[in-house]
């Protein structure tokens, strides 16, 4: 257990430094983009990303999930070769199609007056953005975590500040801001390619139809789960649209995508270093190694995910006047709904396990086609009364609704332990650091030095209380230190004696 935990842990620093980067580049998107974005456009800007989001995970999530969960066993059978081979082998089909033929489509055949030229370069971005995925996919399944680190940021340095700067310095509107994103994914693709050493593997004749078959028969139906995923996520952005217009659109957008980036901070270094490592220790260690990592991660997830969820939720109006315009201070008040809801989405991803090592990934369909049913009808029934604070509300409930589910599905082909006294101790120090935020955000002004001021002081807290009532073990202080001392760029000054 302590030699995954440590693997985790080594790789979980690069995806720390990945997702964080990331999401400091998407909170400065946010105040980049509500400046040279009216609501409207922003909105609009909104859609069409949504649209490449929904749509290109029906090429790429059957093959980056299948991966993840079957790179282990054809490393283990020296068959690396027919693996990368049939992964691999329809990229070039597809990138054909979308340029030769939905492209010309979509640039003189359909009918989309001002927004033409936005929407072709978001059919580029698609193919390039597909393409993507399943290699970074292939790169984490390698676990080639320092890889991973700098393609994972270089695709939100596209899109958010060179897409801005497109937008500002060009004046090129929401077409702008997609080519910037499609420029720097256009020398990810290949920088991926070399990272992965394709030469060494890839052939054309050998293909595995058999491969292809068990890839297909595993992952296919993860397309309609990520379809059901995304329609969560963004389905009540269109509904939106439809019934308030595209203002509330870019409203509600911008509180979603900090909310998000939040949660994403605090959740996706831990399940992006965990996923081959536990599919590595289900395949070689056996289920019951798999389902006391799990417990060990569960307890992580919540000591970093809560605090950053209640703080958000507590420093909300901060936030927006610090980041956002005055036309976007209005749109804090989604955050209390957005908080519930993504906590559930984001928590929900460590139980789901159990279904990818039975190789049971259709029952997934079960969870997230309930929730988005609810979400869809939530959305139609809370809209009307409340406008986009009713998108928040339908999402908490939709995703609460899919955790209960998921939980109760998973329990019946894995058993694995909650740990609840954690927990106790983990919500405990989260109340105790509210209440000090929240009378420290009624004594200081709305700036920068004040937020930050107030961030740091209230991750002090929270760790201070929790090491006061025991929540950290002195075995857990010296692996947090062995850890620290190997971490790129810092480690040194965690060596004893510096050394």
């Amino acid at each position: 257990m302590r030699e995954r935990i440590i693997e985790i842990g080594r790789d979980s620093t690069w995806y720390l430094i990945a997702t964080v980067t990331s999401s400091v580049l998407g909170f400065l998107a946010i105040p980049l983009f509500t400046r040279v974005f009216p609501p409207s456009e922003y909105g609009i800007y909104s859609l069409v990303v949504i649209a490449v989001q929904i749509v290109s995970p029906f090429l790429y999530v059957w093959l980056s999930s299948s991966s993840l969960r079957f790179y282990p066993e054809y490393k283990k059978d020296d068959e690396l070769d027919v693996f990368y081979s049939t992964v691999l082998h329809y990229f070039p089909h597809f990138l054909g199609f979308v340029l030769l033929v939905l492209v010309p489509l979509a640039a003189f055949v359909l009918p989309l007056g001002e927004n033409r030229a936005a929407v072709c370069v978001g059919v580029v971005l698609f193919a390039f953005y597909t393409i993507y995925m399943v290699l970074i996919a292939l790169i984490r399944a390698r676990q080639l975590a320092k890889q991973y680190a700098l393609l994972y940021i270089m695709a939100p340095v596209g899109r958010y500040l060179v897409g801005a700067a497109m937008v500002a310095w060009f004046k090129l509107g929401v077409a702008g801001a997609l080519m910037g994103w499609l420029g720097v994914l256009l020398i990810t693709v290949p920088l991926e390619l070399i990272f992965l050493r394709i030469h060494r593997y890839f052939s054309l004749h050998k293909v595995s139809r058999r491969a292809l078959r068990q890839f297909f028969s595993f992952g296919f139906v993860l397309a309609f789960t990520n379809l059901f995923a995304n329609a969560l996520i963004s389905g009540d952005r269109y509904i939106l649209q439809f019934l308030k217009g595209s203002a509330q659109v870019g409203v509600y957008s911008v509180a979603y995508a900090l909310t998000f980036g939040v949660a994403a901070v605090a959740s996706d270094f831990i399940l992006l270093s965990s996923v081959p490592v536990l599919m590595k220790t289900y395949v070689n260690e056996g289920e019951a190694h798999a389902a006391r990592l799990i417990n060990r991660l569960t307890r992580y997830q919540l000591l970093v995910l809560t605090p950053c969820l209640v703080g958000l939720y507590v420093l909300r109006d901060d936030v927006f006047h610090v980041l956002t315009t005055p036309k976007y201070f209005i749109a804090s008040q989604a955050i209390l709904g957005l908080v519930i809801g993504l906590f559930f989405e984001f928590f929900s991803a460590l139980p789901l396990y159990p279904f990818y090592f039975k190789k049971k990934t259709k029952l997934i369909l079960i969870p997230f086609g309930i929730a988005t049913a609810a979400n869809i009808g939530l959305n139609f029934l809370f809209i009307p009364m409340w406008g986009f604070k009713g998108c928040a509300w339908a999402t908490a409930l939709s995703y609460l609704l899919q955790f209960v589910i998921v939980v109760i599905l998973s329990s019946r082909y894995m058993k694995w332990q909650f740990p609840w006294a954690d927990a106790a101790k983990i919500l405990t120090s989260n109340a105790v650091m509210a209440a000090c935020l929240f009378g420290m955000a009624h004594a200081l002004p709305y700036a920068l030095w004040s937020l930050v001021v107030m961030i740091a002081a209230g991750g002090l807290i929270y760790l201070a209380f929790f090491l006061i009532i025991g929540g950290i073990t002195a075995s857990e202080k010296e692996f947090a230190r062995s850890m620290a001392a190997k971490a790129p760029l810092v480690g040194g000054l965690f060596k004893r004696g510096g050394k």
